[in-house]
């Protein structure tokens, strides 16, 4: 479900009234109510209607949803031995090896030791479980 308060374009026609028909008639002869229906600016509407004591309640919301906050790119990729790359210096850094870029002996020693520490399994591959607890 999207958030109410992430869009680009909003608009409302509220009406009270006999019928929906005539409620809808009352909505296309006023310009404001007709221009929110016409719109090419809304891609999504919702629709309330409420009925009592013979009189009909409706509410009309337009919107186009503003786009979504893009997340930031990281690589689920399992870096093992042998892997090379940026991604392996900054998991260098984080266990305190020298950052060559290059997943070698040393750093599948050190982060089979930070698994353990951390009590996930000691595989010495950074996986999925690995990269979210290092928060990496």
């Amino acid at each position: 479900m999207q958030d109410v308060g992430a869009f680009r374009v909003v608009g409302e026609n509220v009406g009270v009234g006999g019928s929906e028909a005539g409620l809808h008639s009352a909505f296309m002869h006023s310009p404001g109510h007709r221009a929110n229906i016409l719109s090419k600016d809304y891609t999504q509407v919702g629709i309330g209607v409420a009925f009592g004591g013979g009189r009909t309640w409706v509410a009309e919301v337009f919107r186009k949803p503003a786009p979504a906050a893009k997340k930031p790119s990281t690589s689920t990729k399992t870096l093992h031995l042998g892997s090379r790359g940026a991604s392996v210096k900054r998991l260098q850094r984080i266990l305190h090896v020298h950052p060559t870029g290059y997943f070698g002996p040393v750093t599948r020693s050190r982060l089979k030791e930070w698994q353990h520490a951390h009590h996930l399994k000691a595989t010495g591959n950074l996986n999925r479980i690995t990269r979210t607890k290092m928060h990496f």
